[in-house]
C-alpha cells in the first residue's frame, strides 16, 4: 500500500509539473477583463503614492509650474487651483473642471517604469489566486481520488483475485458455515414441531 500511495504521489507531482510549465507559456494570462482592471487599480494606487512623494519632496508641481511661467501671471505657487482654471478659461483654454489641468501637463517621466509594475502586480494576483485555486482541485482529484480507487480495485483483488476467480470465491465467502449449517436445520425442525403443537392445542380447545 505504501509503494501504490508512492506511486500515485509521484503522478501528482509530474502532473503538476506539467501543469507549472503551461503558466510560462505566453500570454501569461486568458483572463484579460480581470488582468486589465487589477492593472489599472495597481496604476492608479502607484500615482497617487508617488504624487505624495514628491509632494513630501517639494516638486509635486514642478509640470503645473512651467505652464504658470509660459502663460505668464497666474499668480504664485500658492494660489488655488480653482483661480487657475478660471484664468486659463478667460485666455482661451476649454477647461470644465480642475482635472482638466492634467491634460496642460507632460506626462509622468516615469509612467512605463509605474505601468510595469502594475502589470505585474495584477499578473501576481491572477497567478496567486489560480495556483490557490488549481493545485488544490489537481491533489483532491489525481491523488486522493485516485487513491480511493486503486485502493477498492487492490482490496477486492486480493479479496476475490483474478476476474476468473472472482464467482468461486465469491460463492465461497457467501457460503454458510457446516456447523452453522446444521444447527440452523435442527432450530428449523424444533420450530416446525413446536408449530406443530400449538396447532394441536388450538384446535382442541376450539380456537
Amino acid at each position: 500500500m505504501l509503494q501504490l500511495i508512492q506511486d500515485q504521489k509521484d503522478k501528482t507531482m509530474d502532473i503538476l509539473e506539467d501543469w507549472r510549465k503551461m503558466q510560462l507559456l505566453r500570454p501569461y494570462t486568458l483572463n484579460t477583463e480581470q488582468f486589465l482592471r487589477f492593472s489599472s487599480k495597481y496604476l492608479s494606487e502607484a500615482k497617487k503614492l508617488r504624487a505624495k512623494t514628491k509632494a513630501v519632496m517639494g516638486g509635486a508641481d514642478e509640470h503645473f509650474r512651467q505652464v504658470q511661467a509660459s502663460l505668464g501671471a497666474l499668480g504664485t505657487y500658492q494660489s488655488s487651483m480653482y483661480n487657475h482654471a478660471l484664468f486659463i478659461r478667460g485666455v482661451g483654454f476649454k477647461v470644465n473642471n480642475i482635472a482638466d489641468l492634467a491634460l496642460l501637463t507632460p506626462a509622468d517621466e516615469y509612467e512605463s517604469e509605474l505601468r510595469i509594475m502594475a502589470e505585474t502586480l495584477a499578473y501576481f494576483r491572477l497567478s496567486a489566486r489560480r495556483e490557490f485555486d488549481v493545485v488544490p482541485a489537481y491533489i483532491q482529484y489525481h491523488l486522493f481520488r485516485s487513491l480511493t480507487e486503486d485502493f477498492r480495485s487492490k482490496l477486492c483483488q486480493a479479496i476475490l483475485g483474478s476476474p476468473e476467480q472472482m464467482e468461486t470465491k465469491a460463492a465461497w465467502y457467501l457460503a454458510e458455515d457446516p456447523n452453522e449449517a446444521k444447527k440452523r436445520a435442527e432450530l428449523e425442525s424444533e420450530q416446525t414441531i413446536l408449530s406443530s403443537a400449538v396447532k394441536l392445542l388450538q384446535d382442541f380447545a376450539g380456537f
